[in-house]
């Protein structure tokens, strides 16, 4: 695993490389469980919170602003950070604008992506 959690294919922790997967106790949830998960979460049209926790470095910050800026088009968004107490680390509480479930999940999976990205919340 990468520090992304991603293996050398790029594959997340119980991925088996088609489409993606999280791990919860008992096994991982396919894609159509995620998208129930994130639909049953919040409300559409509408924001959906992302945590992207990234170690300090002064590119990282202006990698994410681009990405999401990117993606998000001309739909709205937030960033707000807040640095670990020892300032190793910084958690950005990223707010993007998203019509649909699988308008979050592809935009969740973009923000994984990124090189830096130690952890999504």
């Amino acid at each position: 695993m990468t520090g992304n959690g991603r293996d050398a294919d790029g594959h997340g922790p119980g991925s088996d490389g088609h489409g993606p997967s999280w791990q919860i106790r008992g096994g991982a949830l396919d894609e159509d469980q995620i998208l129930a998960a994130i639909e049953a979460g919040h409300r559409f049209p509408g924001y959906f919170p992302v945590v992207v926790i990234a170690r300090h470095e002064a590119d990282f910050q202006a990698l994410l602003e681009a990405t999401v800026t990117q993606v998000q088009g001309e739909a709205p968004y937030r960033i707000r950070e807040r640095p670990s107490r020892q300032e190793r680390y910084i958690a950005y509480r990223v707010e993007i604008y998203v019509g649909s479930p699988r308008e979050a999940l592809d935009r969740r999976l973009v923000l994984a992506a990124l090189p830096g990205v130690v952890m999504l919340i």
